[in-house]
């Protein structure tokens, strides 16, 4: 009998993180799809590495010049972990040509809204129908 060597030729493969910034240049929709994405997820490390890559789509060293921080100050305060301040928030959105504007979530239902929706659709409600006088009943 003879035995048969077995060697292994698989190689490893390199990889690379995955960089979205590639996806979303000169996309403004797909720039704003991810921000708002990123908004409605409701973590700040999230919104700030959405807005990481926007800022590295549209470049980020003449972002950080708009800005008024440097290149490493931006990547810092724009990295999972960083906290930036709310200034340095504004200065970002207006260099980049975001606006953000407020709404309500659909988790916030304040009674005044709940009214207000239910007579522009005129849906009754619990309430409405105890306010109305009940028809009285024939006596035979």
């Amino acid at each position: 009998m003879s035995t048969i060597a077995i060697t292994s030729t698989t190689k490893k493969t390199r990889t690379t993180p995955f960089d979205g910034s590639f996806h979303l240049k000169g996309d403004v929709e797909a720039q704003l799809d991810v921000l708002n994405d990123a908004f409605d997820s409701g973590h700040a490390g999230v919104v700030a590495l959405a807005l990481r890559d926007i800022a590295k789509a549209q470049g980020m060293t003449e972002v950080a010049k708009k800005v008024g921080i440097t290149r490493a100050g931006l990547y810092r305060a724009l990295s999972g972990d960083g906290d930036p301040k709310l200034s340095t928030v504004v200065a970002l959105l207006k260099a980049l040509g975001i606006k953000i504007e407020a709404k309500t979530s659909t988790t916030v239902n304040s009674a005044k809204g709940v009214a207000r929706r239910q007579r522009a659709f005129k849906h009754p409600t619990p309430a409405t129908l105890a306010d109305k006088p009940k028809a009285a009943s024939r006596a035979a």
